[in-house]
């Protein structure tokens, strides 16, 4: 674990970055963050869906039977991440809204195509 003056020595060398650079690490600093927490929570979802591997019990339930898949809880407008985070997720929630708008696309074609015979 870092000491403050090593966590203040790396603030700073972070702070006197420029602009794009600071995106660049905020984007690898959230994909290094997200991409285990998402292969942790699926190895969860995985584990008891199988009846192996990892199974968290929080008040005497599997933290998996709460959930059609726990991976997919960080994710979204009102996933963890957003619900959660410090610090702005609006990559998440672009991201989530650019889905909403496909999935509502794609659901508005459905009746037109039927009615074509396609």
């Amino acid at each position: 674990m870092e000491s403050a003056p090593d966590q203040q020595m790396l603030q700073s060398k972070v702070f006197n970055l420029s602009t794009e650079l600071k995106t660049t690490v905020f984007e690898l600093v959230d994909d290094v963050l997200i991409r285990p927490m998402h292969d942790f929570l699926f190895a969860i979802q995985e584990g008891h869906d199988h009846d192996m591997g990892i199974e968290v019990v929080v008040d005497g339930k599997p933290i998996a039977e709460q959930s059609d898949g726990l991976h997919g809880e960080i994710f979204g407008c009102e996933g963890w991440i957003v619900r959660f985070s410090k610090f702005p997720a609006e990559k998440e929630i672009a991201g989530s809204l650019e889905s909403a708008k496909f999935i509502s696309e794609m659901l508005k074609r459905i009746p037109e195509e039927e009615s074509s015979g396609q």
